[in-house]
């Protein structure tokens, strides 16, 4: 998927995204790592305009993904559906922009854009790190799972075990009692 940028000269583009996680290669060694797994297809709408001499790619993207719960380890499916604006800068296009790497001084707007070189943008490496960032950072299968038991590894949930509760450090053992007024 492609965006021919002198195309957007001329008018702005809609593209339809329908492709595998395979098509994805950060998403595919995202889940070899065993934190996340894609599945289904990558879906969405964007459309590509020029915006002065930057290209902004913005609209959705939505997904499938398959985690870990937090507490009991069984996988959970969360959709994934979040809006994207992305702008792109053609470095080629920059001529004051040949200073010494060490004498580059980077402004906010300079951070926003993504550089890219030639007549084409590829966004299939900045979609799917959008995915990721997009991804909770602690899922729950249920609000009330009652997770692993940290003795003996069984799933609470489904079984209960006969693992002795730890007895608090003497110390620590006066906070049980300790109430806080949230007003």
């Amino acid at each position: 998927m492609y965006i021919r940028v002198e195309n957007l000269h001329v008018r702005p583009r809609q593209i339809e995204i329908s492709e595998p996680v395979e098509k994805f290669p950060a998403l595919v060694a995202f889940a070899e790592q065993g934190d996340v797994v894609f599945t289904g297809k990558i879906t969405g709408t964007l459309t590509a305009s020029m915006a002065g001499d930057a290209v902004r790619v913005e609209g959705h993207l939505a997904a499938l993904a398959v985690l870990s719960c937090s507490r009991c380890l069984c996988d959970v499916q969360r959709a994934i559906d979040i809006p994207v604006s992305l702008y792109y800068h053609n470095t080629e296009a920059s001529p004051g922009r040949t200073a010494d790497i060490e004498e580059l001084e980077l402004t906010l707007r300079d951070m926003e854009l993504i550089p890219f070189r030639g007549d084409e943008i590829d966004p299939e490496p900045e979609i799917a790190q959008e995915l990721i960032m997009a991804l909770p950072q602690a899922v729950l299968c249920r609000e009330e799972c009652a997770g692993l038991c940290p003795f003996c590894g069984c799933d609470q949930n489904n079984q209960s075990c006969e693992c002795e509760k730890p007895i608090l450090h003497e110390g620590l053992a006066r906070l049980k009692d300790l109430k806080i007024d949230r007003e």
